[in-house]
């Protein structure tokens, strides 16, 4: 089964009507959705010449200027204290990407991998996403958010 196949059975296991865009030997869906509260936009890549997925989760909102150094540093600490499959990060014009790849050959690629990748994002925006806006959009410093951070986790 090609990655167009896995997606269009992800959508339609999740109860989607947004159409699988196909572009060479990659398979595409980008969809807007709602994650405790919030909007972001989600897009997952299937590369049937790499054996890839990927998933890229944006918030709708971005780093300030002047918040990149705060911002990189929280997802550096986000990334390395907690068990997340993908990586958060900033790049230069200020947008925020949780990022997953998963290299999937040789095994049978399914609509439940999707998921699992959905659900790890969508929870790492849940616990974190209050204070990633926070950072990137407000006053606060890393050291701050950080610390209120480590006293809610004891």
């Amino acid at each position: 089964m090609g990655f167009a196949e896995v997606l269009e059975e992800f959508v339609a296991g999740i109860g989607w009507t947004d159409k699988v865009e196909q572009d060479g030997d990659i398979s595409r869906i980008a969809v807007k959705l709602s994650i405790g509260g919030s909007s972001y936009r989600l897009m997952i890549e299937g590369y049937d010449s790499r054996q890839w997925v990927v998933l890229h989760l944006y918030p709708v909102y971005s780093v300030n200027a002047g918040k990149s150094v705060d911002a990189c540093m929280f997802f550096n600490y986000v990334n390395n204290t907690f068990s997340y499959p993908g990586s958060v990060s900033v790049d230069d014009e200020g947008v925020i990407c949780y990022r997953q790849i998963i290299d999937v050959e040789g095994l049978n690629a399914d609509a439940s991998l999707i998921n699992n990748m959905l659900n790890a994002a969508a929870d790492l925006f849940e616990r974190n996403g209050e204070m990633i806006e926070t950072i990137a959009q407000g006053d606060d410093r890393y050291e701050d958010v950080r610390k209120q951070l480590e006293q809610a986790m004891r």
